[in-house]
C-alpha cells in the first residue's frame, strides 16, 4: 500500500511539472501574440528573453492604468520578457500574463503594493 502511494504522489509531482511547463508555453505565446499586435510588427521579429511564474495583486497584472480601480484579487501568471528586432535595433518589452488575459506593461508599477507578490522563499 505504501509504495503504491508513493508512485500516485510521484506521478502527480511530475504531471504538476508538465501542466506548468504547457502553462509558461501557452503564456509565451500570448504574450508575443499580444506584443506583436499592439506594436504592428510581425510575431518572427519578437524572440523570448525570460519569463516567469509570479502572483499578481490585483487584476491590472502588476501594470495599473491611472484612474482605474482594479478587482484585489490573487491573479497567478507570468511576467514575459521579449525583445523586437526594429530599425536595426532590439527593443526589451514585458507583458504579464494570467490566463486568457496578457497586457503590455509600458509602465510598471510603482509601488510595491502593485507588483508581484514576492516569492515567499526568497523573504526567509
Amino acid at each position: 500500500m505504501g509504495v503504491l502511494a508513493m508512485l500516485i504522489l510521484c506521478a502527480g509531482v511530475i504531471g504538476t511539472g508538465a501542466g506548468q511547463d504547457d502553462a509558461e508555453a501557452e503564456a509565451v505565446r500570448l504574450a508575443i501574440r499580444t506584443l506583436s499586435e499592439h506594436l504592428a510588427v510581425d510575431e518572427e521579429t519578437i524572440t523570448l528573453d525570460e519569463v516567469m511564474a509570479v502572483d499578481w495583486r490585483d487584476a491590472s497584472l502588476g501594470c495599473p492604468e491611472p484612474g482605474r480601480s482594479d478587482a484585489q484579487i490573487i491573479m497567478s501568471g507570468f511576467r514575459v520578457t521579449l525583445a523586437v528586432a526594429m530599425e536595426n535595433e532590439e527593443r526589451i518589452h514585458r507583458v504579464h500574463v494570467a490566463g486568457t488575459r496578457a497586457v503590455v506593461c509600458e509602465q510598471p508599477a510603482a509601488s510595491r503594493n502593485q507588483g508581484p507578490i514576492p516569492d515567499r522563499g526568497l523573504l526567509r
